[in-house]
């Protein structure tokens, strides 16, 4: 995450590795441009990991 300090670029980077995973793993195969739904998908995934780190030892007490 420090790599890519602008944070419109990092949910773009993310959303096109998790779009190249799905391509790997499924025949069906997306090639147009990045949806919202994709984008919106990588922002969670980036909430959830930060909040996963910085809250860590309260979710332990959870």
């Amino acid at each position: 995450m420090n790599k890519y300090s602008c944070l419109n670029k990092l949910p773009r980077v993310t959303s096109w590795v998790f779009r190249f995973i799905y391509n790997t793993r499924n025949d069906v195969k997306r090639y147009d441009v990045l949806s919202a739904e994709e984008l919106d998908g990588a922002e969670k995934y980036w909430r959830k990991t930060t909040q996963g780190e910085v809250f860590a030892e309260e979710i332990a007490h959870l």
